[in-house]
């Protein structure tokens, strides 16, 4: 099956959220070269709905509402061009904060290196987050957002002398949720107490699920949790991992499965490209670090092995939650063509010879990528594997648990919560 991304008649909605996905996928370590990412994003959207890996720091939380509240053009173009300095002076004032600290690379600003001129300002981001939190009051883009805000402000002076000021900022008020007053102190992207406390609510208030269905993001922060642990590169390494919510938990535990099952298809795949790239001072380097990862993950594989059965759990899971989310007929056959390539896969393991040697596995792969990437495969095309740079799509999912960390952690710190750190194996 052929994946591609069309430019269609879309509303500014379905722009933003196709920028959003492109965006993603140019991120480092998001390059999904065997096209698992439907099964990875399902997963991900119940551990962490609404996360995504553009999100870096917590506060920006805060730091776009209060950017976009008190907004004055008339119009959506004036109120554009006034949220994009209202941006770019947030980036310079975290770069300067950090600088000043003696934290120059301070992570997480968003746009640092392009300022007011950045193409994915903060907002661009958490726009999406925002909403699912219900910080933001009503539903739409931010060209929605700006659409309201330029009636709520031209109304408010047509009748100014009928008016009161409190009048006036009710009526913007109406679009947001009461957020915490501003600190006279600029902070960066340190919470204070009643921000974070601001930001629990809101994750645990806002999601209205089944106490077995809730999401770790919401869990993690729940009251009844004093202490927090941090660094750990899966969600099921964290020590309360037991004690998720049980369909949350079956959930990771399947996504963890899969991982462990498929990630010997990512190692072949750069294994191949070494292979068949030209001659250079790295290709003995490569070849020997993708046959050391295959021996390794072998070991890992027969140590917990994932049965046919583990995978028809996957697979009945998906379907139904794709049911359940009355999923275009196009996702629905990118599942199948995605687990009809994981079946494959368990074929080849299946052939009790050695998946560096084997032929099938090889084609199998190979198949594969051609039919995600048609004109642009990278094996068996010589142009391609001589600028290839030892490594793509060599990664394990973690299903946006790494962003989920950051943003807990830093609520966490704020809520003045008992934080362990963990060395992440």
């Amino acid at each position: 099956m052929v994946s591609q991304v069309a430019w269609l008649n879309f509303d500014a909605e379905q722009q933003r959220r196709t920028q959003l996905m492109m965006a993603a996928l140019t991120s480092q370590g998001a390059v999904d070269e065997l096209g698992l990412g439907i099964a990875r994003d399902l997963i991900a959207d119940v551990l962490h709905p609404g996360l995504s890996v553009l999100h870096t720091r917590a506060r920006y939380l805060l730091f776009v509402p209060r950017a976009f509240r008190h907004l004055k053009g008339h119009s959506v173009d004036k109120l554009q061009a006034e949220a994009q300095r209202a941006e770019g002076k947030l980036v310079n004032q975290l770069v300067a904060h950090y600088a000043n600290i003696g934290i120059p690379d301070e992570y997480g600003i968003i746009g640092r290196r392009t300022a007011g001129d950045t193409k994915q300002p903060p907002s661009f981001a958490y726009w999406g987050l925002i909403r699912s939190l219900e910080i933001l009051r009503i539903g739409g883009s931010s060209s929605d957002y700006f659409r309201a805000l330029a009636g709520i402000n031209s109304a408010g002076t047509a009748h100014s002398l009928l008016h009161s000021e409190d009048d006036e900022a009710a009526g913007t008020d109406s679009l947001w949720r009461e957020i915490p007053k501003q600190p006279d102190v600029f902070g960066g992207f340190e919470l204070t107490a009643d921000e974070a406390h601001f930001l629990q609510d809101r994750a645990i208030s806002s999601e209205r699920r089944n106490p077995e269905h809730r999401s770790l993001f919401s869990w993690l922060l729940d009251p009844a949790h004093e202490s927090w642990f941090s660094g750990m590169r899966y969600a099921w390494e964290y020590p309360l991992a037991s004690e998720f919510p049980s369909h949350t938990n079956y959930v990771m535990h399947l996504g963890r499965d899969l991982d462990r099952f498929i990630h010997g298809a990512r190692i072949l795949y750069n294994y191949l490209c070494a292979v068949q790239m030209p001659p250079t001072d790295k290709k003995d380097e490569w070849i020997e670090r993708y046959r050391s990862a295959m021996e390794a993950w072998s070991a890992e594989l027969s140590a917990e092995p994932v049965s046919a059965e583990r995978l028809d759990q996957l697979n009945g899971w998906a379907l139904f939650q794709m049911a359940n989310r009355r999923a275009s007929q196009g996702a629905l056959a990118r599942w199948r063509s995605t687990y009809r390539f994981i079946k494959d896969w368990e074929t080849c393991l299946g052939r009790g010879t050695s998946l560096l040697a084997n032929s099938v596995a090889a084609d199998l792969i190979t198949r594969r990528e051609k039919a995600l990437k048609p004109g642009r495969a990278r094996l068996n095309n010589p142009d391609k594997l001589r600028v290839w740079l030892g490594a793509s799509g060599y990664f394990r999912f973690d299903y946006n648990w790494a962003v989920c960390d950051r943003l807990l952690t830093d609520i966490h710190r704020g809520l003045g919560t008992t934080i362990t750190a963990v060395d992440a194996q």
